[in-house]
């Protein structure tokens, strides 16, 4: 009966265009039971575009809509999952930060933000100018209302975030599968590529004690900027970097 009224629910609102399905994995198990969780790392390629393919027309059929947006399972992946998306015609990729970066036609969309950090992540976003994208992630188990261990929010949390974009003129709602259509001349690889650098350099540096708390403070990771914030703050850090390496390095000598 639930999984009835969950049907009926997602097909009303894919009629009202107010929402998307989606890829989640195939079956969502990992291949491995020791180290980081993935259902397609290091998969051959046969079978990763298999599942894919397999999982891809079960939601079409059962929903009658393209399915477009893949979501791999615990933000895993490889080339063969990228490749594999790309054959079986979907367009978009959604992960967090830190994930590999892949060359392909297929676009990437970071999820990088909370419900209950969408506030921060407006307001970092009107800091800079250009096309700035806030993917916001979350699941039944977010909610304390799921009774779920690692619930963080209530449910008026996303009434807040469905409150503040429904009157708000400055942003613009759309489904992941309609920014990757909309948005392709800003979704390149490049950006995609700089903000993985982005994240992978403000990581280490948080890693350096008492200077990783400023880094972490002013260094904001929830929203998705222009390829040209990247790039500047990628040279920034890197050379805030090497100076802070050298020294701790000449300290040791």
């Amino acid at each position: 009966m639930l999984l009835k009224e969950r049907d009926r629910l997602l097909k009303q609102a894919l009629n009202k265009k107010i929402a998307e399905i989606a890829l989640h994995g195939f079956d969502h198990k990992s291949v491995r039971k020791i180290g980081r969780y993935s259902e397609f790392d290091g998969v051959p390629f046969s079978d990763q575009i298999r599942k894919i393919k397999k999982g891809k027309k079960i939601l079409e059929e059962a929903f009658n809509v393209p399915v477009i947006t893949f979501l791999p399972p615990w933000d895993s992946y490889d080339y063969n999952t990228v490749k594999s998306v790309s054959e079986a015609e979907m367009k978009v990729i959604s992960v967090s930060k830190g994930q590999p970066v892949v060359n392909s036609n297929v676009k990437f969309l970071p999820c990088l933000c909370s419900l209950i950090e969408f506030d921060k992540g407006i307001k970092d976003a009107l800091s800079i100018n250009g096309t700035k994208i806030i993917v916001i992630r979350f699941h039944h188990f977010t909610f304390f209302e799921s009774r779920a261990d690692n619930a963080y929010a209530d449910l008026k949390a996303l009434e807040n975030v469905v409150a503040r974009v429904s009157k708000d003129p400055n942003l613009i709602v759309m489904t992941l599968g309609d920014a990757a259509k909309e948005l392709a001349s800003e979704l390149s690889n490049e950006r995609h590529k700089e903000a993985q650098r982005y994240y992978n350099l403000i990581y280490r540096h948080m890693q350096i004690p008492l200077f990783g708390q400023i880094v972490e403070k002013f260094s904001p990771q929830i929203v998705y900027f222009p390829i040209n914030y990247y790039r500047i703050r990628n040279h920034i850090a890197l050379y805030i970097g090497l100076i802070i390496y050298s020294q701790l390095f000449l300290g040791l000598l």
